[in-house]
């Protein structure tokens, strides 16, 4: 069981939907993180973020499989699959990396 209000450090392995773009990511502040993005693709998408750092996000498999798309304002970067289509990390900031 997955405890969204603590606020412990948590390492997590993910990928994308098909598999060819993999990751590891730590969550500084774990699960409390965890908030509803509002941007027009991931209401969409009905995705859920949460935070790491740059320093503790790395992709280990697949990174030349990775496109992106910015729309609007282009702050947020979001990285897809360019194989499957899927959305495995969105960079918001310099300094935050989401993992949906």
């Amino acid at each position: 069981m997955i405890d969204t209000a603590s606020s412990d450090a948590v390492t997590l392995k993910g990928s994308c939907h098909c598999g060819a773009v993999k990751f590891i990511a730590t969550l500084t502040d774990g699960f409390a993180s965890a908030r509803r993005c509002t941007c027009s693709i991931c209401r969409m998408r009905g995705a859920v973020a949460v935070t790491s750092t740059p320093t503790d996000f790395r992709i280990t498999a697949g990174e030349d499989k990775l496109a992106t798309y910015r729309f609007n304002t282009k702050t947020a970067e979001h990285y897809f699959c360019s194989v499957c289509g899927s959305t495995p990390t969105t960079s918001v900031a310099p300094t935050r990396i989401s993992s949906a």
